[in-house]
């Protein structure tokens, strides 16, 4: 994804739909995500000289990796779903790429718009 430039994000309330895409999102998250305690922020483009009235400077990675594991193997044998495999995985405490974003997003590294541009919003 893009990140914003740190000359020129500002910081701003989610909308409602943001807040309520967060709050789920934090919510499936394993256990050190899932009780986010700071007050949710983000933050947006505005754009300036540095940037070149974009908004964004430079990329950040999103990721989803899981560990293969017995049960993951065992999984795989069987021809299994791309759905049946993420369940396993997320089960395991794996971070979707979505998930990994709305982290991203909490941390003033990226904004909503860019997250849903790139990930899209998460079923």
């Amino acid at each position: 994804v893009r990140r914003l430039c740190n000359n020129c994000k500002r910081k701003d309330v989610p909308t409602k739909k943001e807040q309520a895409m967060i709050e789920t999102a934090l919510k499936s998250m394993p256990a050190p995500y899932k009780n986010y305690k700071k007050e949710i922020e983000v933050f947006r483009a505005t754009g300036c000289n540095v940037c070149n009235t974009i908004g964004y400077k430079g990329r950040v990675g999103i990721f989803e990796a899981f560990l293969i594991d017995d049960a993951i193997e065992k999984l795989i044998l069987e021809n299994p779903s791309e759905a049946e495999i993420r369940k396993e995985a997320k089960r395991q405490g794996m971070l979707t790429l979505f998930e990994d974003g709305i982290l991203k997003v909490l941390n003033g590294m990226t904004s909503m718009e860019e997250l849903a541009r790139v990930a899209g919003e998460e079923e």
